[in-house]
Order: C-alpha cells, then sequence, then structure tokens
C-alpha cells in the first residue's frame, strides 16, 4: 500500500532470487491479511437458520485492493443469507475448525483425520445433529469434507448450491448486463458441480463465458506461490478468451490470484456476483 505495485514487485522478485521458492511468487492480486473475523449474521429469531463454516482461506485471506469488492468473503455471504432470511450459526471454536486438506496434501493423513473429525463433532453441535445443512464457502473445502465426513446425518453443501437449490425461493434475481468468466474448480468439477455453477452465474449476469481448454488452474493449493510456472502453464490462452470479460468469478480464493494475474481481469468468488444480482423476495 505504501511503495506501490512496481517497488513492491521489484523488491519480491529480488527476495525470490535468493531465497528461492521459499519466498512466495507475488503479483498485484496478492491477497492481504485478514484481521479478527465479524461473525455478521447471526440472529437465534430468524424462522430459517444455516450452519456457516467459513474456511480457513477466508479466515486467513481478504481481497486485493485490485479487486472491484475488497469485502472479506463472509461479509458477502452474510449478505446473501439475510437477503434470503436466514439466521448463521457459527461452529464453537472456528479459528481452529479445518477441513484438513491443507495436511492431506502435504502427505499428513493422520493430523487430516485428527481435523476432519474435530470439524465433524462441531458442526454437529452447531447443525443441531444435523438438523440444520451445513454450508462452506470454499469449494475445495467443500470436496474435502463431502469425501471425510461420515456422520450421514450431517446435510453438508458448497454456499453455491445452497443458494440454488435452497435459498433461491427467498430470492430476487436480477441479471447484471455483461458478459463474465467462469472457472470451475477441479475439486467442484469432479463432485458434477460444473452445471450447477454455470446455472447460478446465468441466474446473475446475461452471459457467461467459460473458456474452452481451461480445466485445472495449475495453482493447486499453495504451489502457485512457491511453482508459478505450473499455474503460468495451465492457464495458456486464458487471456485472449476472456479479453471481453468485464470481471471473472470462481469459488477458491487462491485459484482466482492465478486466474486474475493470467486472464487479466479481476477473479472473485461467485458470491460476489450473486450479491449483486439478488435482493429479497417480496
Amino acid at each position: 500500500a505504501v511503495a506501490g505495485d512496481g517497488a513492491t514487485g521489484g523488491v519480491m522478485r529480488v527476495l525470490r532470487k535468493v531465497g528461492g521458492r521459499h519466498i512466495p511468487r507475488w503479483n498485484r492480486y496478492f491477497p492481504r491479511a485478514a484481521g479478527q473475523m465479524k461473525t455478521l449474521g447471526v440472529n437465534a429469531h430468524s424462522p430459517r437458520q444455516v450452519v456457516y463454516l467459513p474456511s480457513c482461506l477466508t479466515r486467513t485471506f481478504v481481497p486485493s485492493r485490485h479487486m472491484p469488492d475488497q469485502r472479506p468473503l463472509n461479509e458477502v455471504v452474510a449478505s446473501v443469507l439475510a437477503k434470503a432470511g436466514y439466521g448463521i450459526v457459527y461452529p464453537e471454536g472456528l479459528a481452529n475448525l479445518c477441513c484438513g486438506t491443507p495436511f492431506k496434501s502435504k502427505g499428513a493423513q493422520d493430523a487430516a483425520d485428527k481435523k476432519v473429525s474435530e470439524l465433524e463433532a462441531a458442526l454437529l453441535a452447531a447443525s443441531d445433529n444435523g438438523r440444520l445443512p451445513v454450508i462452506i464457502d470454499n469449494g475445495v473445502c467443500t470436496a474435502a469434507l463431502l469425501d471425510g465426513i461420515r456422520d450421514p446425518r450431517l446435510q453438508v453443501m458448497d454456499v453455491t448450491r445452497f443458494v440454488h437449490e435452497v435459498a433461491a425461493e427467498h430470492l430476487s434475481f436480477t441479471p447484471q448486463d455483461e458478459q463474465v468468466a467462469l472457472h470451475v474448480v477441479c475439486s467442484m468439477r469432479k463432485k458434477g458441480q460444473a452445471g450447477l455453477l454455470n446455472a447460478l452465474a446465468r441466474r446473475c449476469a446475461t452471459q457467461v463465458l467459460e473458456p474452452q481448454g481451461i480445466t485445472c488452474c495449475g495453482f493447486a493449493g499453495d504451489k502457485g506461490f512457491s511453482h508459478p510456472e505450473l499455474n503460468e502453464s495451465a492457464l495458456n490462452g486464458l487471456r485472449q478468451q476472456v479479453r471481453d470479460c468485464g470481471s471473472g468469478f470462481s469459488t477458491s480464493a487462491t485459484c482466482e490470484i492465478g486466474l486474475s494475474e493470467h486472464g487479466g481481469i479481476p477473479y472473485q468468488h461467485l458470491m460476489v456476483l450473486v450479491d449483486r444480482a439478488t435482493q429479497p423476495r417480496r
């Protein structure tokens, strides 16, 4: 914020030459550090309730100053849920809860299993043993929990699916008159959610483009920080395809960093577009 993008980029490039892959690759869409997360939308008297698990990324990062919407993602989600009349229940011990993906991806399976077990217990308690649905705001985390949670009482959904299939009856959608790009992250694609995400995006914008030949973005969790050449290769040709789009949307904060850099347009969570396009249904 003080030095500007040019000076910051130059310093980070020098540090990366000295420190190698231990120093993350920086670009103007690098997120800012989040402060203390505000648990918004708690309303015990609302006739409709949902358990909301903000992902570790949501609790750690807030959007770059170059993003059109600089609100923390949990505030965006809370705004949409409030329009639909939902009160939010947050699980106890939220700061210590994790879906286990960071551990599993590094080969620490025992640690991953422990975190999933802790999270499952917290979600059961928050949801009144499964009476309330549980929503998650990161596609990677959603897929991890759908695979990892064993208790059949828990109704786990990605927030995009919840909005499209459940909360939509309480919302009025006004498609924004613009062309937007949509990127379906690998985990959501594997779970068969690509069509759902496209349908939700089309409720919110008049033109939705899914670039051809762009499947995995190559950011791969944190690999885009340490091995940016993977991200660059995977997104080769993206910029040319999205040049007529004003903005892009996805469902994972780290994927959005690389998509923004190599697409040349800001990519944010799809819920940002949903929030712009919705009002309470009268």
